[in-house]
């Protein structure tokens, strides 16, 4: 698909550009791995080292959730880890390589989630927010050029925000408000970057499935 394909034509500029311009779907990532891979052997490297730091990132993602959710639980962590690491997802985007967007969507998504949750409590105590906003909007924007299943990561961070704001509004309103800030990064990037998508790119193609039982990348 990705390097005999019909779309593997020119450089890897001209493929990314085609890809957003054209391709329901737009995974940088997958189209800079591919452009890595023997056009004959289909043999890989690269993207070993490339899946191997993402399971870190997501482990890591882990452990600091674990300790910031269950921080007296030292047994949450290794459970949680042993059942990622069994379960089907997982293991068929390890056998599959799957060009890495299965991996480092989850684990950008992970890091999306313990900043806000980090920025939430900050903002409770009166902190500053900056350093972590930075982060949040570099990591939000990988993650939504990654896998489309960033934007489930986004839906999951905002409800979890929304319940955690009604909680806390009773309190004090104010630090829930300067505790919407991350939703900006979060939210609000992802969904410009969508709708730019949309009126440029490839999304524009076709708004629907009808007739289209493959087309599982619509805007619809």
């Amino acid at each position: 698909k990705f390097v005999r394909g019909e779309d593997a034509v020119g450089s890897l500029s001209d493929i990314v550009r085609s890809a957003w311009l054209h391709s329901k779907s737009f995974r940088p990532l997958e189209l800079i791995v591919a452009s890595m891979c023997d056009a004959t052997t289909l043999q890989c490297w690269i993207v070993v080292p490339i899946q191997l730091l993402g399971l870190l990132t997501v482990s890591a993602g882990i452990v600091s959730m674990s300790k910031r959710i269950l921080p007296h639980s030292p047994i949450a962590a290794p459970l949680i880890l042993i059942w990622v690491f069994l379960s089907p997802s997982t293991m068929s985007s390890l056998w599959q390589m799957d060009t890495c967007s299965q991996t480092w969507s989850a684990a950008l998504g992970l890091w999306c989630a313990i900043l806000t949750w980090d920025v939430f409590i900050a903002v409770q105590r009166g902190e500053k927010i900056w350093k972590e906003m930075l982060v949040l909007f570099v990591i939000a924007a990988l993650g939504m050029n990654i896998k489309e299943t960033f934007y489930g990561w986004i839906c999951g961070i905002a409800l979890g925000w929304t319940i955690a704001s009604v909680v806390c509004w009773r309190k004090d309103f104010r630090p829930s408000l300067r505790a919407a800030l991350p939703l900006i990064p979060i939210v609000f990037i992802p969904l410009i970057a969508v709708a730019l998508r949309y009126k440029f790119g490839g999304l524009g193609a076709q708004t629907n499935l009808d007739g289209d039982i493959t087309g599982r990348y619509q805007f619809s």
